[in-house]
């Protein structure tokens, strides 16, 4: 085995499994130990998305332009151990500034963890096309770590079942911080073993080509003349191809209903039922097992069976689902029936995300081939950069435009109306999208069925 692809294996491994110790229960943190409203976490959630969205271009351009990319990834660990890992004294200082400083701890953790993704991505993607090996063979390691270290972090929160003596969460913190440190050492260590001509080698083969944004930003760091060109691309893009329209507005939709669970979901199992740390643990576990890697295995077939659009609507009426449970089955006594309904997490995420990464293809081929008909003499950056263009476009929707807007309504909702109503609005907000995007597509199939008559 290609000793580069098991280094990778192993980083998403222990890095997700990092990860698995706090990210998930961020909300819950800061409502604990700030006594802070749901609105005012979730404004921060909401700023969250963008922040990262700024970090990522910049930090990776960094690293592209001086040819810093193990470097900058080094530093990004650590910076996410630093942001993260200083959660464990918010708990034992004074409640006035218990606020401020978990805000400025959460923006500098979940940017610079952004920057460590993008940067892992970008290797990956360069050792696919190197060795043959599939994407999907290698982020599956991430998905094992998140899924098994984020049940074993429920056990570990558990003060029942591990008698740490610590302030709610933070032992979570801690394992966090040690499997964090070893994912560095592991890539130190790899940068010390190699010879300087196979690390310059990787080095100088590595580019940034994010699954989101990080392609375009850095077109715009260094070429900055062609941001114009680039804008225009996106409104052109919107222009001659008006079903973008449509799979923007569902991608938003699906950012807002991911936003309410990502943001609020592990909030509102404390809220109701109590500070179950393993039952939020299995939680975990099942969302990753049970649905995420079921569906990211089977999604490619179900896009290619029943089309794009009906795969949305599959992934909207399992948010529905979800969110009806949540409202209604959900209570204190039956607190792991619960349970049942992650299973949903395959359909509502895993399958929504191969639909956005097509749509993001589908319509790439389509204006590079228009480019290639031009036969201009930009052939190359335009192509490549209208790929960019189009991934930017629908991960904007996504991560920026919909966690962003979903994160702030979440809040508000949950502080003034309570739990069961923002899961009912989550749901009725799914039906109302899966009812428009039906009706988009039986009038598109009208109008394509008028022109083939004439």
């Amino acid at each position: 085995m290609d000793m580069h692809v098991l280094f990778l294996k192993a980083h998403y491994f222990i890095w997700f499994a990092s990860l698995g110790g706090i990210l998930q229960y961020v909300s819950v943190f800061g409502s604990q130990h700030t006594q802070q409203s749901t609105t005012n976490i979730g404004l921060l959630l909401t700023v969250m998305p963008f922040v990262t969205l700024i970090a990522k271009p910049v930090f990776c351009g960094i690293a592209d332009h001086f040819n810093l990319h193990k470097f900058t990834l080094i530093a990004s660990i650590f910076t996410t151990l630093l942001g993260y890992g200083l959660f464990a004294i918010i708990p034992y200082l004074q409640q006035n500034i218990r606020w401020y400083l978990f805000c400025a701890f959460v923006l500098l953790a979940n940017s610079s963890s952004g920057v460590v993704t993008s940067l892992t991505d970008s290797i990956v993607m360069k050792e696919v096309t190197r060795t043959s090996v599939s994407y999907g063979s290698i982020r599956v390691f991430g998905s094992l770590g998140w899924g098994l270290f984020g049940l074993f972090s429920g056990v570990v929160n558990n003060n029942e079942l591990l008698p740490l003596n610590l302030p709610y969460l933070v032992p979570g913190i801690i394992m966090f911080a040690i499997f964090n440190i070893i994912d560095n050492l592991t890539i130190v260590f790899l940068l010390n073993t190699n010879s300087q001509q196979n690390a310059d080698k990787l080095n100088t083969e590595i580019q940034l080509r994010s699954v989101a944004t990080v392609e375009v930003d850095n077109v715009e760091i260094k070429l900055q003349p062609k941001r114009v060109s680039v804008i225009r691309e996106v409104f052109t893009a919107f222009r001659k191809y008006p079903s973008l329209f449509q799979y923007a507005l569902i991608t938003i939709v699906i950012g807002i209903l991911t936003a309410f669970h990502w943001s609020f979901f592990y909030l509102f199992i404390e809220k109701t039922i109590g500070q179950d740390t393993v039952l939020m643990g299995v939680c975990t576990f099942v969302q990753c097992f049970g649905g995420e890697i079921v569906f990211f295995l089977l999604a490619n077939r179900i896009v290619k069976a029943i089309g794009t659009s009906w795969s949305l609507n599959l992934s909207l009426l399992a948010f529905c689902v979800r969110y009806l449970w949540y409202a209604f089955v959900v209570t204190k006594p039956l607190r792991y029936i619960l349970v049942i309904s992650e299973f949903t997490q395959g359909p509502a995420f895993g399958l929504f995300y191969c639909c956005m990464t097509s749509i993001a293809q589908e319509y790439a081929m389509k204006g590079a081939k228009e480019i290639e008909d031009a036969n201009d003499e930009c052939d190359s950056n335009r192509k490549d950069r209208y790929f960019a263009t189009m991934q930017g476009i629908m991960s904007g929707c996504f991560e920026g435009a919909g966690l962003g807007i979903g994160s702030a309504i979440g809040g508000v909702i949950i502080d003034n109306w309570g739990f069961t109503l923002f899961w009912i609005t989550g749901a009725c907000i799914a039906v109302s999208a899966a009812l428009f995007n039906f009706i988009v597509e039986l009038l598109k199939r009208r109008a394509n069925s008028r022109k083939a008559k004439i």
